[in-house]
């Protein structure tokens, strides 16, 4: 290895997320040697970075282990309507690194992969730090500054450059219905927008509308479940903090595209998220689906790309987005995390599907549950054979009649592509079953049982697909992690205000599929 500094450790988590710090924190806690990477100057995400632990978590009955821990506490200094505390947040993963020993390193991100056959053996980082609203720098300040060394390695990016850069097998955008048997996959739900033209005048689509065509329902899809900033609801609705900034450098033809949608009624305002029905406002649907393959020059683009147009829909609806520079002191009160709902998926030991939601596979291996409704946001912009603008793919169905397991092979990988990494975000799942299990506290948990596995294989000098199961059930239990659902319902979800979803006790007569 030629770099700058080279460091060695137990652990080597990538990725700063809530469910990076968790995973750190839970080797660390068993008496390891850990070290957190986070490409940015912030821990924690989402999770300090525009929502809350309990903002998609209303019943924390089925959560266990560090997530209840972390969600009750967070209970204490953020009240709704008030305050959404993303600076106490951020606050608490630092805290919660420290006091259990976890070396941070941050700025850092990931360069090359070092392998020995299946093994990962070393990870090169270049120095790259984020520009001043939080957008990654196009290019690093220093390449090859830093090796780090580790027995096993966690990918716990939303990107899982890490899985990706080891060889690991991995997917973006959506699989067709037929793939895994998923009515809810695929190409779905087309919204049509009447009233806008979505051609400039040479008569092609402007710059931001994608050129691909609809296809046939049930078809797979390069475009998955959307971006956007998650801005303070509770600010927007009482008009407190600062306007944002006038945007910048925007494109003409993206100008004139928010434009035509404003004159035709379809914009929304950026109030907090994005409008699951409104054809754009805090999301460009469509533009994200090159984030996950692109390099780091690209990614920047579009990261700047929906910081520009956020404030220029402020800008065209007249609803300014309000910022508070205390909450976000770094970056001038900008949100610093792109909300990256959905990156690349691990296609690993085993493949997290709909059939597993619904409670209609037997998992053996659980390491945690999963209890959200598939909640997709609309995937693209299409221009319809008929010239009509629309968007496709939104769904939000409860399929489960209960909280799931989650499978410990899903967070391995194939044995002979790698056998030291875990995977704790992007982690092997269709689109389907991702669009379930990509809430922040699940993922929180899927990190802690992805450190605490980590620190099974460490301790045993094995491979992670060969950690014993009841050793790491054992361990699991330890840390008070829930396995099982105890078969009782919530009632009305989201207390029955927006959504008619409820969870209901276990029907006995639902119908199981065989496990492969």
């Amino acid at each position: 290895m030629t770099a700058t500094s080279e460091k060695i450790f137990d652990l080597c988590v990538y990725g700063g997320t809530a469910s990076g710090v968790c995973a750190a924190v839970a080797a660390a806690r068993l008496g390891h040697t850990v070290v957190l990477v986070e490409p940015s100057r912030w821990l924690g995400g989402m999770i300090g970075g525009g929502i809350r632990i309990t903002t998609d978590c209303e019943y924390p009955q089925h959560v266990g282990g560090m997530t209840r821990e972390l969600f009750l506490h967070e209970r204490t200094f953020c009240v709704w309507g008030q305050d959404n505390g993303q600076r106490e947040l951020r606050e608490m993963w630092v805290r919660l690194a420290s006091r259990n020993g976890v070396t941070v390193v941050y700025e850092h991100r990931l360069q090359t992969v070092l392998k020995e056959g299946a093994h990962i053996t070393a990870i090169i980082l270049e120095y790259a730090p984020p520009l001043s609203d939080g957008t990654p720098a196009p290019s690093a300040t220093r390449a090859g500054a830093m090796a780090i060394s580790a027995t096993v390695f966690i990918d716990a990016s939303y990107e899982g450059d890490l899985l990706l850069q080891a060889g690991v097998s991995n997917i973006t955008g959506r699989e067709s219905r037929e793939e895994y048997g998923e009515s809810l996959a695929g190409v779905r739900h087309v919204q049509r927008f009447p009233g806008i033209d979505p051609f400039n005048e040479k008569g092609e689509p402007l710059s931001l509308v994608p050129t691909q065509p609809l296809g046939q329902e049930g078809d797979a899809s390069r475009y998955m479940i959307p971006f956007n900033f998650r801005h303070d609801r509770a600010m927007q609705r009482l008009g407190q903090g600062t306007p944002a900034p006038a945007p910048e450098g925007i494109a003409l033809e993206h100008a004139e595209l928010v434009r035509r949608v404003h004159a035709a009624g379809h914009l929304g305002s950026c109030r907090g998220n994005f409008n699951r029905h409104s054809l754009l406002d805090g999301s460009i649907p469509g533009l994200h689906a090159d984030y996950p393959d692109a390099d780091w020059a690209r990614r920047s683009e579009i990261w700047r790309t929906f910081i520009q147009n956020d404030r220029l829909v402020a800008k065209v609806s007249g609803v300014p987005i309000r910022l508070r520079p205390e909450m976000y002191p770094d970056t001038g009160g900008w949100p610093h995390q792109l909300y990256i709902r959905m990156g690349r998926r691990m296609v690993g030991g085993y493949v997290m599907t709909q059939a597993d939601l619904a409670l209609q596979t037997e998992i053996s291996d659980s390491i945690g549950l999963g209890y959200y409704n598939v909640d997709i946001y609309p995937c693209r912009m299409v221009i319809l054979e008929d010239g009509t603008l629309a968007t496709e793919g939104e769904t939000w169905e409860l399929v489960s009649p209960g909280p799931y397991p989650i499978s410990y092979r899903s967070l391995t990988p194939k044995p002979e592509e790698c056998n030291n990494l875990l995977v704790s975000v992007c982690i092997s799942a269709s689109h389907v079953a991702c669009a379930s299990l990509r809430m922040e506290p699940t993922f929180m948990i899927m990190g802690e049982s992805a450190g605490i596995a980590a620190s099974l294989a460490i301790e045993g000098k094995t491979e992670v697909q060969a950690v014993p199961s009841d050793r790491l059930r054992s361990a699991l239990g330890s840390a008070c992690q829930i396995l099982e659902w105890d078969g009782e319902g919530y009632g009305p979800y989201w207390f029955g205000k927006r959504f008619e979803a409820y969870w209901e006790k276990h029907p006995e007569e639902y119908q199981k599929r065989p496990v492969p």
